[in-house]
């Protein structure tokens, strides 16, 4: 069985997009786990009505306490042998869950992960796909780091449920941004072996708005800022060795975050310039000391550490 985790906050419509993906997939053993985070919309109705439908939909509510929480709350509920995410204000095509399953249980890998399809105001914009590949972890190479730590959200992702459940891993609640890389890391530790899927089914709601705070951005929600600030990822460095792990450096990361924001912010409408202040001169963002791999990260560092009109005008022509 999979158990399907669904942390809920005021999605508004897109609850019910969510929940009839869910309800439509081929993989019919599986149970979904609704975990109301304190909605005021009407997502409590929505659920209800769902659990009442299918037996399978199971209603959790707690009062507001955060995504991290809700997650957790989910896993500690969970029954199934594998664990996915899937956030309320996404949906996902019909083969979603079996194609991950088929492959786990077919290639007896650890994690099986595939891309997605980003929704721009619930157009199809552009999406990631990954290569069909099995690779063990110590075989990674600089492109499939780069790919594993492309979105560090649990989304598009089936979990053994053991790993999760027997080494205690679950999500930090004391972290706004970067919850999920903890989670993430703490998880691939476990891992001897990973599958990449050529998929595209799981289709991610990227909120296009020009607030800073509002925007939903992908992939790595500014996580460099928190788990630096934090602490997180000194203690996770030392604690499970990432560089041995996965050949990374910190420098490294923030380079695949970097990558992931300036594809993020070219879809919102916030100017280019206020994302700029905030990323380069917020010392606790850490992309101000990167030190870029090749020609074209010393190219965007430098237009980005300027932020004049024309190294403006120039980035925006390149992120298009």
């Amino acid at each position: 069985m999979v158990s399907i985790i669904i942390p809920i906050y005021n999605p508004g419509d897109k609850l019910r997009v969510c929940l009839d993906s869910i309800k439509s997939q081929t993989y019919h053993d599986i149970e979904v786990l609704m975990v109301n985070d304190g909605s005021k919309d009407s997502s409590a109705l929505i659920c209800k009505e769902f659990a009442k439908e299918d037996e399978r939909f199971v209603y959790i509510e707690q009062e507001n306490a955060g995504v991290s929480m809700a997650r957790n709350k989910g896993i500690v509920h969970s029954h199934g042998d594998y664990i996915c995410f899937v956030d309320s204000d996404d949906s996902v095509e019909s083969c979603y869950v079996e194609c991950m399953v088929k492959t786990m249980e077919e290639t007896h890998v650890d994690i099986v992960l595939q891309g997605l399809n980003n929704l721009y105001d619930g157009r199809l914009g552009d999406k990631k796909v990954f290569p069909n590949l099995i690779v063990k972890v110590g075989e990674l190479d600089d492109k499939m780091f780069e790919e594993l730590f492309y979105f560090c959200g649990p989304y598009c992702k089936l979990f053994r449920a053991d790993y999760i459940h027997n080494n205690k891993i679950e999500f930090p609640p004391n972290i706004a941004y970067g919850e999920d890389f903890v989670f993430y890391v703490k998880y691939l530790y476990l891992c001897r072996s990973i599958s990449f899927l050529s998929n595209t089914f799981y289709n991610y709601s990227v909120a296009v708005t020009g607030s800073l705070s509002s925007v939903r951005l992908h992939p790595d929600k500014f996580w460099v800022n928190q788990v630096n600030r934090r602490g997180e990822y000194k203690k996770l460095r030392k604690q499970y060795g990432i560089e041995q792990l996965f050949y990374p450096t910190e420098n490294k990361i923030k380079l695949v975050a970097l990558r992931g924001l300036l594809s993020s912010i070219k879809h919102a409408q916030a100017s280019l310039k206020e994302y700029l202040n905030i990323v380069v001169y917020d010392k606790d963002f850490g992309f101000s000391d990167i030190l870029p791999l090749n020609i074209f990260d010393k190219l965007l560092l430098f237009l980005m550490k300027s932020n004049n009109y024309i190294s403006r005008f120039i980035l925006k022509t390149i992120i298009k």
